[in-house]
């Protein structure tokens, strides 16, 4: 039978670490006794066989026979074959084996060459599972192994598949592993193929993340013990090296083959350090060794099966922007789930499924597939990118904003592909693009996609048209939204540029429509809603009045509509502080909308915040204080214990804190630290953040000793979570130490003030504002240590 001495011996020179399967294989040898197969997958060019043909060399005292699947070589991927080399392995290494499978077969030495032959054609006979149980299993029944485990080394089990989809080296072991005695194990090493993921599904593998730090940390070291001493590279400085060094690890993608593919290649002079510095400047990953590989690897598994099979499905996978999700493939090539599965399978390793959807395993196979060399597998990804945006606009021109499929290649994708699309100028298509950016959050992507929108429908309709007032209405929320980011960011965009745009779309709306036409209205509410972004807040006023009239006049009067523009207008009015005027507008949008949606609908919840909000700012607190006691409840039965039920829960227990209720303020505030505690855990950030709030809240309130003890406490979460260094400890030590200052105890209050002073000055800066306010609470600590206490004379007046 065919051996693979040689096969191990290759890999053995110049093998560099991999420590860490070496002992989880021990561990598996030594502890495990009950576990039949260790299984070690990983993508394509990982240095699976390496490890195969090492552990082989290494543990000779256990691993008695090796199997290495070839998928160049028929009689390498036969199982009939690999049983009768693993027996006859096993047989030249183990006497009381050897003497039970001659049993077995009935041959001793005695045996005459035609009671030989005759034996041998019987077996040739044999099933699969017949042979397994006749060379390996009968023979091993009555044995004992003395060692820690026999152990079967069979590598590369995916390339013992078909096109099929068929495994049956892969079959066998899964089939039949159990019934061999407990003591003999298989170690085997795969590609994540379906055809050996499916029938090896009840073990579990341990597998190599070609990212992970002990794999990179490999890579390194692999590199600096074969690349690192290349004359060509020792000339360059220190610097290059580096940089050099940490590009290819980088490119590599935790792939030693791409590294060892990189040495052939300059040992070659298929390439040089000049030409590599070239390729890694501009981001390139490919190697002509690296191509050829790719080109044997697709001739051997697609033959002449490739453009009706995979080549569709490679061609969307190499346009895509990122990973391609497979309901989206399945709609751009009008496949169902099964074709698509058994294609993607073809693919094999390939392919690599993440959370997103499937990818390309490696930048480098997308480079060759892109270029010419790749001759009959060459494929024009321009024709895939235009089919995948054919699609995503498609979706955009038929779906709601908020309900569009494949967000994130909409936002992604499409503004970086469409300076080379066919939709690059309709600006119908232009301006739902921006619309969705605008919903993503994407504000500066989608400002030179809707400009180019209004530009087009200037010069192609007039300045004036009325198609051209959805585009420009989209380009001043642009604005607003850049606005809001630069002002976060302590930048400035001057708004005034949105209120211009809003302005012109109202006159165009006006002009084409009439003063009372519902376009208008909405054009009229936008415009307000800027101003009042601006403070602008008398100017907006008139604006929403207007706006709620035109809807008045046009609408049932408990249209959701009309309660939306009562609060507008109410809310524009509490800011001019005409609270008065402002309170029968909020009464009467709630009533409308409980008639409209129900009283237990989050918008009116809503409705019934904004009212308790301006009954506190009149000072009405007996009568916001229910209301508040209802949003919560309604907020607790809808919703949970959600953001908005945290927000009512906030806002009463402020609201009792106002009105002095201490008592209730204890029991609400704690009724929401102990939701916070169930729902997130006592260690979560928010968890933490409410207890330290609610200290302070006590605190203001007079309640210090409840106060001191929750403080206490949250402080030693914070340090739990964050470490007793951090600028979280930080906080927490200012608060206690301002409460412990409160309650006469100013020898710790100055201990924690002085450790929160030490970790802002060094994270923050001695200038920094919550540096400063330390300090002056240290300041006016050191004054009350020196008032005199009551009762006792002063020794102001000694002489120093």
């Amino acid at each position: 039978p065919p051996g693979f001495e040689s096969k191990i011996i290759q890999h053995v020179p110049g093998f560099v670490g991999r420590e860490w399967i070496f002992d989880a294989y021990n561990h598996w040898v030594e502890h495990e006794p009950k576990s039949r197969l260790f299984w070690i997958k990983a993508g394509p060019g990982v240095g699976k066989s390496a490890i195969a043909a090492n552990l082989a060399h290494r543990q000779r005292n256990e691993i008695v026979a090796t199997w290495f699947c070839d998928a160049k070589s028929n009689e390498l991927n036969d199982p009939s074959k690999a049983i009768k080399s693993i027996a006859f392995q096993l047989a030249m290494r183990w006497d009381e084996y050897r003497l039970q499978l001659m049993r077995v077969l009935n041959l001793y030495s005695t045996a005459s060459d035609e009671s030989c032959d005759l034996q041998r054609k019987e077996i040739e006979k044999k099933s699969t599972h017949d042979l397994f149980h006749s060379l390996l299993v009968e023979p091993m029944a009555d044995l004992r192994w003395c060692q820690r485990k026999l152990v079967i080394v069979i590598d590369a089990l995916d390339e013992a598949g078909d096109e099929y989809g068929n495994n049956p080296i892969t079959e066998l072991i899964g089939n039949e592993l159990r019934a061999l005695p407990d003591w003999v194990g298989f170690v085997v090493t795969s590609r994540p193929e379906a055809n050996v993921l499916d029938r090896l599904c009840s073990f579990k593998p341990i597998e190599i993340d070609a990212e992970e730090p002990r794999n990179l940390a490999d890579l390194r070291s692999w590199y600096k013990e074969h690349l690192s001493i290349r004359a060509d590279l020792k000339k360059l400085p220190d610097a290059e090296q580096q940089r050099i060094e940490d590009k290819l690890i980088k490119h590599s993608n935790g792939m030693f083959l791409y590294l060892k593919v990189v040495e052939e290649d300059l040992s070659e002079g298929s390439i040089t350090i000049t030409k590599l510095q070239h390729q890694l400047e501009f981001g390139l990953t490919g190697l002509p060794g690296l191509y050829g590989r790719y080109f044997d690897g697709f001739q051997d598994r697609f033959g002449n099966g490739y453009g009706e099979s995979v080549k569709p499905l490679l061609r969307l996978l190499l346009a895509a922007g990122g990973p391609l999700p497979e309901d989206m493939a399945c709609e751009a090539l009008g496949w169902n789930s099964e074709k698509f599965l058994a294609y993607r399978n073809r693919l094999g390793s390939y392919v690599i499924e993440v959370s997103a959807g499937y990818e390309l395993f490696h930048a480098t196979l997308a480079e060759w597939l892109s270029i010419k060399l790749s001759g009959q597998f060459h494929l024009d990804e321009t024709l895939g990118r235009q089919m995948l945006a054919d699609m995503l606009f498609k979706e955009i021109a038929s779906t709601e904003s908020h309900l569009v499929r494949w967000s994130t290649p909409i936002q992604k994708w499409l503004p970086v592909w469409l300076p080379k699309l066919l939709q690059r100028d309709d600006p119908v298509l232009l301006t739902r693009l921006a619309n969705i950016l605008l919903d993503g959050g994407e504000a500066t992507t989608a400002r030179p996609i809707i400009e180019r929108a209004v530009a087009i429908l200037e010069k192609t309709r007039g300045p004036e048209h009325i198609d051209i007032a959805e585009s420009l209405d989209t380009l001043a929320e642009v604005i607003c939204c850049k606005a809001e980011d630069s002002n976060e960011d302590g930048g400035n965009i001057d708004t005034s540029a949105a209120e211009k745009i809003l302005r012109r779309v109202l006159k165009i709306r006006e002009t084409t429509f009439g003063p009372d036409h519902p376009d208008v209205g909405n054009s009229l509410v936008r415009l307000g809603n800027q101003l009042h972004r601006m403070r602008l807040y008398t100017d907006a006023e008139p604006l929403y009045r207007r706006s709620l009239a035109i809807a008045e006049g046009a609408l049932d009067p408990d249209d959701a509509t009309i309660a939306h523009r009562l609060s507008l207008l109410a809310r524009t009015i509490t800011k001019i502080g005409n609270y008065d005027a402002a309170e029968p507008l909020f009464r009467r949008a709630l009533a409308i909308t409980e008639r409209a949606f129900g009283p237990e609908n989050y918008r009116s919840i809503m409705r019934c915040n904004n009212l308790a909000d301006l009954l506190c700012k009149k000072g009405n607190y007996s009568e916001a204080e229910p209301i508040c006691r209802h949003a919560l409840a309604i907020n607790e039965k809808i919703r949970g214990f959600d953001r908005a039920t945290k927000v009512s829960l906030n806002r009463l227990v402020k609201l009792l804190e106002t009105q002095g209720h201490t008592d209730a303020l204890w029991v609400e505030g704690r009724k929401q630290l102990d939701r916070f505690e169930e729902s997130m855990g006592v260690d979560h950030a928010d968890t933490i953040r409410i207890m330290h709030e609610f200290a302070v809240l006590l605190r203001r309130a007079g309640q210090l000793d409840k106060a001191e003890s929750l403080q206490r406490e949250s402080a030693a979460r914070f340090i739990r979570v964050h470490g007793e260094d951090s600028l979280m400890a930080a906080s927490t030590y200012s608060a206690l130490g301002e409460l412990l200052k409160l309650k006469g105890d100013l020898i710790e209050s100055g201990t924690f003030l002085h450790k929160a002073l030490a970790i802002r000055e060094r994270e923050l800066g001695a200038d920094a504002k919550p540096t400063q306010l330390v300090r002056t609470r240290l300041e006016e600590l050191d004054m009350l240590k020196m008032k005199p206490k009551k009762g006792k004379k002063s020794n102001s007046s000694l002489p120093a």
